[in-house]
């Protein structure tokens, strides 16, 4: 029962947040691109938070900047660490 309560409210969550973001809410727009790239609520999709992180720094949204400058150091890393013999 917990975890069904558990699924409509982050349907319902969802829901809104797409509504917000479709208004321009720097906020639901990054709060969606956190949900797709951890698959909370949505389904699992990097590129889709990629999308809604980038839409919500581009107003300025500190957060979604700051969450796009760790993903960038982590995915240049990662580089590093593949091209190592």
């Amino acid at each position: 029962a917990w975890t069904e309560y558990m699924i409509r409210g982050d349907a319902k969550t969802v829901e809104s947040l797409r509504k917000r973001a479709a208004d321009g809410s720097a906020a639901a727009q990054y709060n969606l691109g956190i949900r797709h790239l951890r698959g909370r609520g949505v389904k699992k999709d990097e590129a889709a938070g990629l999308t809604f992180l980038k839409k919500s720094a581009a107003q300025d949204y500190q957060r979604a900047s700051d969450k796009l400058k760790e993903l960038e150091k982590s995915a240049v890393k990662e580089q590093a660490n593949d091209a190592r013999p």
